[in-house]
């Protein structure tokens, strides 16, 4: 009876929808932060290894002509204080080398932990412009992305940049549109 009273009024209010919304929405925070962000700050590995070397060789200006041989890389990388981490700049592009040159000033898992930080702050972006462009509260946008599961906490915790291309090209779409008045 107190599950149908509870039930009738939260469907007559209107509240319902907002508050199965917001539990999945802080469901898919809790999956994202215990899944993405708190493996990233425990070491740096994978992809933001890759990232983090070819950036230290940009700036330590090495000769990146053997950037894509596996041995010599590798060493780069034990050299940078990096161990117990296999990795290659393969398939990445040269440019990719830009993207953590502000970052490759630190160690490693400084460098990693504030990567990681400037991530979330990309993903708060990424949600808020959503939402301008679709028009809805940012609790919709933000369940749109994080309901990309892997997508969302990969980036995180492997240190990859999509979360910013995401960001970049969102900012791209809402900059393009027409303005309507308000």
């Amino acid at each position: 009876m107190l599950r149908e009273a509870f039930s009738r009024t939260m469907r007559s209010n209107g509240q319902w929808p907002e508050i199965v919304r917001a539990v999945l929405f802080a469901f898919l925070c809790t999956g994202t932060i215990f899944l993405g962000v708190v493996p990233a700050l425990k070491k740096p590995n994978t992809d933001f290894t890759n990232y983090y070397v070819g950036a230290r060789l940009l700036l330590d200006g090495e000769n990146l002509s053997r950037l894509y041989d596996r041995t010599w890389f590798e060493q780069r990388i034990g050299e940078y204080g990096i161990h117990d981490q296999q990795g290659t700049f393969a398939p990445f592009p040269p440019p990719t080398a830009l993207i953590l040159v502000p970052f490759a000033f630190f160690k490693p898992l400084d460098a990693k932990i504030l990567w990681t930080a400037a991530n979330v702050v990309f993903l708060v972006g990424s949600v808020l412009i959503l939402g301008r462009i679709i028009r809805r509260p940012w609790i919709h946008s933000g369940i749109i992305i994080l309901l990309s599961g892997t997508a969302v906490i990969n980036g995180l915790r492997f240190g990859q940049f999509y979360i910013l291309l995401l960001l970049l090209i969102l900012c791209g779409i809402w900059a393009a549109e027409p303005r309507r008045p308000a």
